[in-house]
Formats: structure tokens, C-alpha cells, sequence
């Protein structure tokens, strides 16, 4: 055999190395592929590491955070703990409720008050609307653009992921935050307690995933916790600073109203106090008019123009409240449809408007609103304080009318007991009832009917007539229609009806035809029997008549009772007179026993009127006198509060002079003594430099030329007068140490005596 490898043909020997090289290379290749994988193990194993490192100290961080009042303060950790453990810069905390307008930006409010916000077309916005939060139920990646309203379709949500437009993320202003450079965040979604929610938004680095996002929620919701105490304290915060604000508002109306009350003319200071209660520009109050349906401005406050027409029920802004019997809320009052004079509106300074019916019973009797002069959204809040003014603006209007009809009452009744004194004639007495009672009670048609010894009703001869009121002759008003007016008080009570298409006295016909709607029969007793009937007509309107209106005419009927008691006895001794002539002695002595008691009579009852107008004064003053003795007394305890303050003030001031005088005193004894001691130090050389200046001139220490001798001979003056300033200057503070311990001395004894 030939050898194995034959020099003559080398190939086999070529192809063999080649084999052998490649044999090599891959195996090489092998073990460098083989440590490049367990180097990018053990690299994978220690950032794995290392994540769950700050993983386990964010987590533990998060457990040891304080629970904060502050959530600016509570954001402002959950930002540094994310920055120190994380390695990712937060750019936004946004943080509402569902049931919230908008959500905010924690750390915007934080950076608005610093002045640090950076304000872009390419920056996170201050809020957005709270409906938009759903659509964050996960953490994820996403683009800084697709966030705040790029919307490109590359982005890593994809297509179909919705981006928030700049305009409608950004409504409500607010600060914002700069983007990160490379436009990439992390979105982490959280909720806490009390409802609170929302996302925070901060910078992702390149190895940041989702799945790692994930492993975080735990830690930031029990951040989040935190934040969501915080944001519900400063919450309850603000609600309890907006009621007590609200509350010292209502106390401060009611003490006002209440003050109104002594007022003659209470309605006049009561819109200021709306006004004041509600935080409004200004107020009004309209009294509704039933009889006319028509509403009339009877107070204002703080609007421009003064006057205002009256409003008819159902047209315009108070007549569409006292229509409807609901509260009014316009935020811009003069483009409504219902405002009538927009325009007038928007020169008084009306721009929002707020009303409701102020009620008595079942009826409106007025209407109360406020108003401003820029546009701003009515709270509920604000139409709760303003309904419950308008229950006791109620109460004083009612008080106010009751006040003023027992004012008309009385005023007519003393007139009319003054005028029966004077009348003499059952003519007079009858014609003066028609007019007092007509003018008084404001009724449309005012009767007397009487009823004579046989029970029959006479003819009406007696009547008062308001304006446009037809009269009730004496052929409308006869025979039938008369009895039965007789036969339906004959039992003495009054009747009083307030419709009388329902049911009424009259005959439909007469009734009808005197346009009566309202009528009050008043029956009038003489000698304990029905002998005439007080009759009433409201002709223009339904009335329900009233207990004092009643009470009013009853004593009519009483006075007019006695009147004619006093007329029937004075003809029933005329015609005794003048049958009996045998009396006529015995009747003329009785005249004259009258006539001397007559006087007496008269002096009597004047006494008893100016005794009733003397108590009524009385009466008056006393009042007067309880309100200001009520306000003398409220003032005493105010003076009395301010002279404590003042005299405790004073104390304080009494003692810090006296401290201060008494250090000015030792500042100053200690420079006197530090004067005469300098003085003596300074005598004392002084007093040796004169000795050796002394020595020099008797030539001790050898002789001296004319020159040297005229220099000591100055020194020597020189010291000797320095010497004589330096024992002045003892002398000055000698005397001055005395007059400071005698002035001290003093101003201690002053003090002690004060």
C-alpha cells in the first residue's frame, strides 16, 4: 500500500484541516453562544433582582407612610417615593370622584401657587372630565401624544384606543406639566377610600413593562389610601368652612329680621338682610295684590333703578313665581323669554336671578328674589336659604298687616264711638255706622236694615256706596227678600259668606243683579231682640272676611245697639212726658237730677278716653322703653367686655414700663458708675504724669534745654487741665448716680401708688 497521505496529491490533506478547522470554529462558537447565554441569564436574574429589590422597598416605603392632611403634601411623597424606588418621574396625580365634574391635578395646585407650571401646546392639562376615567381600569404604556390628543395611529394603544383632545382635556385651565423628553409614560390607574379615584402619570424608562407596572398596583393603592384620607379631610374642610359660613349668615339674617320687628316699616331693612344671607348684588320683595292680581315692589336693595312697574300674576320673572308657586333659578335672567323689560334688567344690575313664593297657607302672598350683576349658577344651598327667608318674611308681613288693620280698626272705632256721642237723631247714628263701617272694612256696599216692633224689616233708607258701585234702592231690597234676611240672623250670630254664587241671603235675582260676591250680615240687639241688621256687600271681589274684620263689625253693631238703646229711652221719656201731665213736676226734677249728673257723666267718660289714651301712651313708652333698655343692656355687657379687655391691656402695659424703666434705671446707674470710675483711673494717671512732668522740670533726671523745658511746661498745663476734666467728669457722674436712685425711687413709689 501506498501512505496515507501522498505528497504527490494534497488535497485530501487540505480537506482534512479545513474539517478540522470549521470542527474547531464551531466549537468555539459553541462555548462563546454558551457564556453569552449565561451572561444574559445572570444579567436577567440580577435586574430581576434588582426590580423585585425596589419592588419590596417601594412596597415597604408605601406601608410606612404617614397618613397626611395635606393631599398636595401626600402627593408630593407619592412622587419621591416613585422617583427614589422606581426611577420614574411623575408628571401628574389626577385625583375626583364619578360623581365630580372634572378630575384634578393633585400636584398642578402645588405647582400653580410656586409659579413653576409649564403651560404648552404639548403638556398634561390641570383636569379633565371625570366621565373620561373609566376608560383607565388597567395600567398601561401609551405615548405622551396619544395622551393628550395626538391621536396617531401608530401609537401603542393602537387605532382603536380614544385620545384626549387638548381643548377638552384643558377646559377649566389649570396648570400642567412639560412631556418627557423621549414621549413615553406610564399609566397607573387607582382608587382609594370614600370613593376616591383616579390615575397617576409618570415617565417610563425602556425596560419598563406592562407586566411590571402590574406588580406596583399593590403599593400605589395603599399610597392611594393615603391620598384619598387627605383629599376627604380637605373635602370635609371646605364643606364645614362653606356651612359655617353659611351658618353665621342665617344667624346674622335672623338677628336682623328679628331687630326689623320694632321697626315701623320692617319689609324696608328685610332685603338688605336677603341680599347679605344669599351673597348677592342685590333684592327685592314683591307683594302680591289678590283683588287686583297684580304684584307691586314694596322693598329693594343695591339695584340701580328704583322704580319698577307693577307686574300683572303669570307675566314676568315674580309674576311667573307667584304664579307657578315654585322657586325661579335663571343664570342669565334678561335673555329668558319670561323677563319683561331686559333691558331695565340689565341697567338695575340683574344678570342671575333667583325668586320664591313667600306663602301663607295655601296662598302666595308675595315674592322674594336676589339677584346679581354677573352670571353665576345657583346653588341648591342657596334656594334652601332663601325659602326658608321666605317662611319667616311671611310671618312678617302677616304681622305687618295684622299690625296695620288693628291700627285702621281702632282708629275707626274710637271715630265712631266719638261721632255716636255727638249724634243725637236715629237718622244721624245710622248714616254715621254706613260710612265708618264703608270707609274702615273698605267693603263695596254698606246697609242698615231695620226691624220694627212687629218683626218685620224695614225699608232701606241708610247705604254707603264705593266707587262704581250701583245702589241698592230701597224697591230691590223689600218685602220677601227683606224677611228672609230678617229670619237668617234671627238667632243673633253673624253670617258671614264668602261665596255668594254658592249660597246667599238675597234672592238669586237681587244678588245677581247688586253683583254681590261677598257678603257679612251683622245682627244688632236692642233689649235683648234683633231690631236691625249691619249688611255688608263686596262686590268686586270674593273676600274672606276675617276674625278681626268680624270682631270690628260686631262692635258696631254693640256701640249701634247702645245708641239706639240710649235713643229709644230718650223717646220713650218724651212721649211718658208728654202723656203724663200729671208727672211733670216729678219728671222735670228728674231732668234737672239728670241734667246736674249730666256733667259728671261727661267728665267721667272724657276721663276714661284720656285714660285709655293715657294707657295706650303708656303702653307705647313701655315698649319703647323694653327695647331700649334691651339694647342699653346689650350694650352694658359689650362695654363692660371691652373695659375687661382694656384694663387687663393696660395691666400688661403698666407692668412692661415698669420693667422697662426700672432696666433704663440700671442701664443708666451702671454708666454713671462706670463714668466716676474711669474718672478716678483717669485722675489717677493723670496725677502720676504731673509728678514725672514735675521731677523732669527740678532737673532730677539732668538738665534740660529751653526747648524741652517749654514742652514740659505745656504738658504740665495740658495735664493739669485734663485733670480738672476728669474730676468734673467725677463730679457729673457722682451727682448724676444720685439723681437716678432718687428718681428711681420715685418712679417705684409712683408705680406702688398706681
Amino acid at each position: 500500500m501506498g501512505p496515507l497521505f501522498d505528497p504527490q496529491h494534497p488535497l485530501p490533506l487540505i480537506i482534512a484541516a479545513a474539517v478540522a478547522l470549521l470542527l474547531i470554529g464551531l466549537l468555539i462558537f459553541i462555548l462563546v453562544r454558551l457564556f453569552k447565554r449565561r451572561g444574559d441569564r445572570r444579567v436577567i436574574a440580577q435586574d430581576e433582582r434588582v426590580a423585585m429589590e425596589r419592588e419590596w422597598q417601594f412596597a415597604a416605603a408605601a406601608e410606612q407612610l404617614s397618613y397626611l392632611r395635606d393631599p398636595l403634601e401626600v402627593a408630593k411623597e407619592i412622587s419621591s417615593l416613585m422617583r427614589e424606588y422606581l426611577s420614574m418621574n411623575v408628571l401628574a396625580v389626577y385625583a375626583g370622584r364619578q360623581r365630580d365634574e372634572r378630575i384634578l391635578n393633585v400636584l398642578a395646585e402645588g405647582e400653580a401657587t410656586d409659579g413653576k407650571a409649564s403651560h404648552g401646546p404639548q403638556a398634561l392639562p390641570g383636569s379633565f372630565p371625570a366621565s373620561l376615567i373609566s376608560e383607565y381600569q388597567q395600567p398601561r404604556l401609551t405615548n405622551l401624544l396619544t395622551l393628550i390628543g395626538s391621536g396617531s395611529a401608530g401609537s401603542p394603544e393602537g387605532p382603536g384606543h380614544r385620545s384626549y383632545q387638548t381643548s377638552e382635556l384643558a377646559e377649566g385651565g389649570g396648570p400642567a406639566v412639560s412631556r418627557p423628553k423621549d414621549g413615553r409614560v406610564a399609566i397607573l390607574p387607582w382608587r382609594g377610600a370614600f370613593e376616591w379615584m383616579g390615575i397617576v402619570v409618570a415617565t417610563a424608562n425602556e425596560s419598563l413593562n406592562s407586566e411590571m407596572l402590574g406588580r406596583y398596583v399593590g403599593p400605589l393603592t395603599r399610597l392611594s389610601d393615603r391620598l384619598a384620607v387627605a383629599l376627604e379631610v380637605k373635602r370635609g374642610k371646605e364643606d364645614l368652612d362653606v356651612a359655617s359660613e353659611r351658618a353665621m349668615r342665617t344667624a346674622g339674617f335672623y338677628r336682623s329680621l328679628i331687630t326689623s320687628l320694632e321697626e315701623a316699616a320692617p319689609l324696608a331693612s328685610v332685603a338688605h338682610e336677603v341680599a347679605m344671607l344669599v351673597g348677592s348684588d342685590s333684592a327685592a320683595i314683591w307683594r302680591v295684590d289678590l283683588g287686583s292680581s297684580m304684584l307691586r315692589m314694596v322693598s329693594s336693595h343695591g339695584l340701580r333703578s328704583a322704580e319698577f312697574l307693577p307686574l300683572p300674576i303669570g307675566q314676568g320673572l315674580a309674576g311667573t313665581v307667584a304664579q307657578t308657586d315654585e322657586p325661579l333659578a335663571i343664570e342669565d335672567a334678561p335673555s329668558d323669554p319670561r323677563c319683561l323689560f331686559p333691558r331695565e334688567a340689565r341697567e338695575s344690575g340683574i344678570t342671575s336671578y333667583l325668586g320664591v313664593p313667600v306663602r301663607s297657607g295655601d296662598q302666595v302672598i308675595a315674592v322674594v328674589e336676589v339677584h346679581t350683576a354677573e352670571r353665576r349658577v345657583w346653588e341648591r344651598a342657596d334656594a334652601l336659604a332663601l325659602k326658608s327667608a321666605a317662611a319667616s318674611i311671611a310671618e312678617v308681613v302677616k304681622s305687618t298687616d295684622a299690625r296695620g288693620s288693628r291700627l285702621r280698626v281702632e282708629n275707626a272705632y274710637l271715630g265712631l264711638a266719638e261721632a255716636m256721642q255727638r249724634l243725637l237723631s236715629r237718622e244721624e247714628v245710622l248714616e254715621a255706622v254706613v260710612e265708618v263701617l264703608g270707609h274702615a272694612l273698605g267693603v263695596s256696599r254698606a246697609l242698615v236694615v231695620g226691624i220694627n216692633q212687629s218683626g218685620s224689616p224695614d225699608p232701606v233708607t241708610h247705604e254707603y256706596r264705593g266707587h262704581a258701585t250701583t245702589a241698592a234702592a230701597a224697591v230691590s231690597l223689600k218685602g220677601k227678600v227683606l224677611a228672609s234676611l230678617a229670619s237668617a240672623v234671627a238667632n243673633g250670630e253673624p253670617i258671614a259668606l264668602a261665596d255668594s254664587r254658592e249660597h246667599s241671603l238675597l234672592d238669586p235675582e237681587n244678588a245677581e243683579g247688586l253683583s254681590v260676591l261677598s257678603e257679612l250680615a251683622m245682627p244688632v240687639k236692642v233689649d235683648g231682640k234683633v231690631r236691625s241688621i249691619i249688611y255688608l256687600h263686596q262686590c268686586d271681589r270674593f273676600r274672606e272676611w276675617q276674625r278681626d274684620e268680624i270682631e270690628f263689625a260686631a262692635r258696631v253693631g254693640r256701640q249701634l245697639s247702645l245708641s239706639l238703646t240710649n235713643l229709644g229711652r230718650l223717646d220713650e221719656a218724651a212721649r211718658d212726658a208728654s202723656k203724663a201731665a200729671a208727672h211733670i213736676a216729678e219728671l222735670e226734677r228728674r231732668l234737672a237730677r239728670l241734667e246736674r249728673r249730666l256733667p259728671e257723666l261727661e267728665k267721667a267718660m272724657a276721663n276714661a278716653r284720656e285714660a285709655e289714651e293715657q294707657a295706650r301712651g303708656l303702653l307705647a313708652a313701655a315698649q319703647a322703653g323694653e327695647a331700649e333698655a334691651r339694647a342699653a343692656s346689650e350694650a352694658t355687657v359689650r362695654a363692660e367686655e371691652e373695659l375687661r379687655i382694656e384694663r387687663d391691656r393696660l395691666r400688661e402695659d403698666e407692668a412692661r414700663v415698669r420693667r422697662s424703666s426700672q432696666q433704663l434705671l440700671e442701664i443708666n446707674r451702671l454708666k454713671s458708675d462706670f463714668i466716676t470710675n474711669a474718672g478716678h483711673e483717669l485722675e489717677a494717671s493723670l496725677q502720676s504724669l504731673i509728678g514725672f512732668v514735675e521731677q523732669l522740670s527740678q532737673g532730677i533726671y539732668g538738665p534740660l534745654t529751653d526747648e524741652q523745658f517749654d514742652a514740659l511746661r505745656n504738658i504740665y498745663a495740658w495735664a493739669r487741665r485734663l485733670k480738672s476734666d476728669v474730676e468734673w467728669l467725677i463730679d457729673y457722674g457722682s451727682t448724676r448716680s444720685r439723681r437716678l436712685e432718687t428718681g428711681g425711687e420715685a418712679v417705684a413709689g409712683g408705680s406702688g401708688s398706681s
